[in-house]
């Protein structure tokens, strides 16, 4: 394998490594978000049990 052909291996290594991370910080703050809005819908619904019966 000559140099460029490493160097350009290299860099597809990397950049795959960064999608993949893009991609978990997506996931995670998409699966954050949604834990967020279900805690909300869930803390809504014991104030409506409470206060509704």
């Amino acid at each position: 394998m000559n140099h460029l052909a490493i160097e350009n291996t290299l860099d597809a290594l990397v950049m795959q490594k960064a999608v993949k991370l893009i991609d978990e910080v997506k996931n995670h703050t998409h699966r954050r978000e949604l834990i967020q809005l279900m805690s909300a819908q869930a803390h809504d619904d014991l104030l409506d049990v409470c206060t509704n019966g």
